[in-house]
């Protein structure tokens, strides 16, 4: 019977930084990051695919070491434009065209799970951008252009994209940028949005939620919604680990939990994390009946990405060495910020969750306008798409609310 509990999924991770295939480059990617961010997240909730795919869309843009230093940080290469366009189309049903935000919304839909994704663009008025990149940001993002006044009605630019978000996350990611995430620097602005609502294959009954202690150490504990159930599930364990599968129905989306045994903490399995590992983990899998105790909870997460991402090695990006000529045909823009906020919330039935991602990017100087700088027992959980191998949300709950 699982007491405690910790999420991962099948990803890609490697000492060595060299490209990858899209799904391989977004879950390595999810595995740096969340190594970046733990230390500074109790709980802790995230898409590495949003976050990806934003990034993705400016990397469309740089060129020279700007592009160089993304591609080593993102795990990208040549081609991953057009990885990603198959992966969103993978998501689309229908894909249906949004003329008052010149974007796409990618809707994947079947009578057991949710699945939408969309990404925009928006532009400060009278800012020309290259025809090239117009037309590549439609062909592989689907997105065009949309307008907004950065500059003057920064209030109401703030709230068109932030509504924009919120339509297409179902009312689960709310705003997203306050209106001080912005400037009259800032000349574009990219957003992805990703939302996921799936039902169990073999879900919780309801009377038999109890309420248990959730143990965050030793020494502490919390009271959580306690939920159970026992079915016929994926499952595999050895001296140090339990693994199981909860598959959502239609079986392309499940969550892997791995549980470590009593005596090994969640620091550790954090540590040792890699793809080795985790590939015996899930090739020993086998159908076996298991008694699951699974706790109730939602967490909701926003946090700025700039120093995470300079960190690992992203600098350029965010400096005045910036180049991201292939956006406009000059070396005048870098990124401002990349802002992301997610949300989820696992009950009885099924899982809900949300994020969208904002990379903001703005000229180095205003030309004619004064310069202004304002320098204002725990798990870890994925949702995973098995299909594409994707990491679509990764996490950690360190105490449940």
């Amino acid at each position: 019977m699982l007491k405690k509990f910790l999420l991962v999924a099948l990803i890609t991770a490697s000492m060595v930084v060299v490209a990858m295939d899209f799904p391989s480059a977004n879950n390595s990617f999810a595995i740096d990051l969340y190594r970046n961010l733990k230390d500074k997240h109790e709980n802790l909730f995230f898409s590495p695919f949003s976050i990806t795919s934003s990034l993705a869309m400016a990397y469309l843009g740089a060129a020279g070491e700007t592009a160089a230093q993304m591609e080593r940080v993102l795990r990208l290469k040549k081609g991953v434009h057009e990885e990603i366009s198959r992966v969103l189309a993978f998501y689309t049903e229908e894909p249906l065209e949004i003329p008052s935000c010149g974007c796409y919304r990618m809707i994947k839909t079947s009578r057991s799970y949710h699945l939408s994704v969309a990404n925009a663009m928006w532009v400060q008025e009278g800012y020309q951008l290259l025809d090239e990149f117009v037309e590549d940001m439609k062909k592989y993002y689907r997105t065009g252009l949309n307008y907004v006044d950065f500059v003057s009605a920064r209030k109401e630019a703030v709230k068109k994209i932030n509504e924009w978000v919120e339509e297409r996350t179902f009312g689960k990611i709310k705003d997203l940028l306050k209106e001080d995430d912005v400037d009259h620097l800032t000349r574009l602005v990219l957003t992805n949005a990703i939302y996921f609502r799936g039902e169990w294959s073999y879900p919780f009954a309801p009377e038999a939620t109890r309420k248990e202690k959730f143990h965050i150490s030793k020494r502490e504990t919390v009271d959580v919604d306690m939920m159970s159930c026992s079915a016929e599930f994926r499952y595999f364990e050895n001296e140090f680990v339990q693994v199981l599968e909860m598959p959502y129905k239609g079986d392309d989306i499940a969550m892997i939990v791995v549980l470590p045994r009593e005596w090994v903490g969640l620091d550790t399995v954090e540590e040792e994390l890699d793809l080795e590992t985790i590939r015996k983990w899930l090739k020993g899998m086998s159908l076996a009946e298991v008694d699951v105790q699974f706790p109730k909870f939602k967490l909701e997460s926003r946090f700025s990405l700039k120093e995470t991402l300079v960190r690992m090695g992203m600098s350029d990006a965010f400096s005045d060495s910036a180049d991201f000529s292939k956006m406009d045909g000059t070396r005048n823009l870098k990124i401002q910020n990349v802002i992301h906020k997610a949300f989820v919330e696992v009950e009885e039935t099924g899982t809900e969750a949300a994020a969208a991602t904002a990379v903001l990017i703005g000229i180095k100087m205003a030309p004619s306008i004064p310069f202004s700088f304002k320098a204002n027992r725990p798990f870890l959980f994925f949702i995973y798409d098995r299909v594409n191998d994707l990491i679509l949300f990764m996490g950690r709950l360190v105490r449940p609310s």
